[in-house]
């Protein structure tokens, strides 16, 4: 009679096996469909038999889309783009544009986000205080992590320099890669989900008006 902790083990010992026959299957197949856009495609009886399986594969190097299991606006560098739109659509979206200092699109630590924005009135624009801050030449912060803010404050500079210039997608690209958000997110499957919501963007929002 085997007891919780082997039976678990157990468990844990057999899913990995499982895992690990997928991921070789999937290999194969990119193999042998090398031409193919989609050369393989996991079938499972329920939405469970999924759990661990595609962060498996994108560890393993495998890109895969989970149809309808994984949302697009659930995806890390998804969030950190929308985070962005948000509070370049609507500067006075606090926590958005707490979000993305937190982000590693600048990423400052909580006490260095509380040393920046104490104080600040819910009146004031949230990245003007910030312009601001840095224009005083505050010392508040690590060298590294002011670095960040000033490299953060400029792609956002630039994408307001670029209005009426370029279409509100392109704009807002140009921005992503001043923030080095394709070599924060490098995967192949982050950037495809990062150039899907530009195609969104493009067909929802060409000049901006975007409902969020």
């Amino acid at each position: 009679e085997l007891n919780l902790t082997q039976k678990q083990g157990l468990e844990r010992a057999h899913q990995q096996q499982t895992e690990q026959a997928v991921i070789d299957l999937c290999q194969q197949a990119l193999q042998t469909y090398r031409q193919s856009k989609h050369p393989a495609g996991i079938l499972v009886r329920n939405r469970n038999h999924l759990s661990g399986l595609v962060r498996t594969l994108t560890q393993a190097g495998i890109a895969c889309r989970a149809v309808e299991l994984d949302p697009l606006e659930s995806r890390p560098a998804v969030l950190d783009l929308v985070q962005l739109v948000q509070a370049l659509t609507h500067p006075g979206d606090r926590l958005a544009w707490l979000a993305l200092l937190r982000s590693p699109l600048c990423g400052l630590r909580l006490q260095s986000i509380y040393t920046l924005c104490a104080g600040v009135t819910p009146a004031t624009p949230l990245f003007a205080h910030l312009q601001q801050f840095v224009a005083r030449g505050n010392d508040e912060l690590e060298s590294t992590e002011r670095l960040r803010l000033l490299r953060f404050i400029n792609a956002l500079r630039q994408y307001q320099n670029r209005s009426g210039v370029q279409t509100f997608a392109s704009r807002l690209q140009h921005c992503w890669q001043a923030l080095e958000g394709p070599g924060l997110y490098p995967h192949p499957t982050d950037r495809e989900d990062v150039e899907q919501v530009f195609r969104l963007l493009d067909e929802l929002a060409p000049y901006g008006q975007l409902d969020l």
